[in-house]
């Protein structure tokens, strides 16, 4: 062999030393340092016998050690494990692993180990600016971007999560973030803002801010916006235009789930478009009609006010017609307003050539014709 490789789990470097006459002297610094030997050739060989004569005890001269070279971290390998199977730091503990973070290249296992042991006073503005230009791992990042919000530094954590993603970032972290970049941006819209807060609002992590924000911005399938509406409502925030948006959207996919809640908190608390309103009432009309399924009081009551509004009730569309007769035909009584609109739909339905079952219940208030 031509040479003594030693490697530390802790650290992301390697000593190397050439033996002479099957002899080298190096410092090893920690127990759990990795002896390999190298041949001529680069390769490297573990299972090797040798033996190993401790010359200096480093313990004792630690202190010297450090007091004439206080960044020489390298040689205290063995008390940053120790720190390490700690479960608290003191502060001489915690002052130790920031330099050794920022100034020793550790592998990044043991630094994230390091790095979780500090706590969130630890890490404050100017630790969080001395790591800046570090390169972590995917494991890393997420626990750095969260401690890079609470240290108020908003714009870096902004930038590293459109680079590499929000996964695995504290929610809400991502909620103080959206909510300060909101307010600093003057609420103007930006696309990845408006993901970030989203994603945090549908997990529950919200504020009267980020949800003016996303009632004023958001688009998304009907349920997501829906869970933002009702939370806004709920918080006293102002909603802008999103219930009509979100009814609109409901009209136009055939979605009927949260449609009735929707519209009911539409014209409660907006004023209502009257295009709006009567595609609503036509889709709860047309669902009635096809398909049974059941529909409130007030449906029919709105085609009723729209019939006393009209000069001809026959020129009524036709889907209004069918689902009036079909509601008649399923009451018990009928008053006289109702008889005459019966009759002069079921006529005009009939010369339409439009013949259902429904108008033989009809028979005993009207007269159907027999042709």
């Amino acid at each position: 062999y031509r040479s003594i490789v030693v490697v530390y789990p802790q650290i992301d470097n390697e000593q190397l030393q050439m033996l002479n006459n099957c002899e080298a002297y190096l410092p090893i610094y920690s127990n759990d340092a990795i002896v390999l030997f190298q041949d001529n050739y680069g390769n490297r060989y573990y299972d090797v016998e040798y033996s190993i004569e401790k010359l200096i005890e480093y313990s004792k001269i630690n202190e010297f050690v450090d007091s004439l070279n206080p960044g020489n971290i390298t040689a205290n390998l063995e008390r940053l494990s120790e720190i390490a199977d700690k479960e608290n730091l003191d502060s001489s503990d915690s002052a130790y692993v920031k330099q050794a973070l920022t100034g020793l290249p550790l592998t990044s296992g043991f630094r994230r180990m390091l790095y979780h042991k500090l706590s969130p006073v630890d890490k404050d503005k100017t630790f969080m600016n001395e790591l800046k230009g570090m390169d972590f791992t995917p494991e890393e990042r997420p626990e750095y971007i969260t401690d890079l919000i609470n240290a108020g530094m908003y714009n870096e954590a902004f930038s590293l999560i459109k680079q590499y993603g929000s996964r695995d970032v504290d929610i809400q972290a991502i909620c103080k973030l959206c909510s300060n970049l909101i307010i600093n941006r003057l609420f103007n819209e930006d696309e990845v803002l408006i993901m970030l807060a989203s994603n945090a609002a549908l997990e529950g992590s919200y504020d009267s801010v980020t949800l003016d924000y996303l009632c004023e911005h958001y688009n998304g399938c009907c349920r997501n916006m829906y869970m933002i509406l009702e939370a806004a409502v709920k918080s006293n925030v102002e909603t802008y235009d999103l219930e009509e948006r979100l009814l609109a959207q409901e009209i136009f996919c055939n979605e009927s789930v949260l449609i009735d809640r929707i519209f009911e908190l539409y014209v409660s608390r907006k004023k209502a478009s009257e295009t709006i309103v009567k595609a609503y009432f036509t889709t709860k009309t047309a669902s009635y009609f096809l398909y049974g399924s059941v529909t409130d009081i007030q449906v029919f009551e709105y085609l009723e006010s729209i019939i006393r509004k009209s000069e001809d009730i026959t020129d009524l569309p036709e889907l209004y017609k069918l689902s009036l007769t079909k509601y008649y035909s399923e009451l018990d009584d009928l008053s006289e307003e109702r008889r005459q609109y019966s009759y002069a739909f079921v006529r005009d339905l009939f010369n339409s050539g439009l013949v259902f079952s429904h108008f033989k219940k009809l028979g005993k208030y009207i007269d159907i014709p027999s042709e």
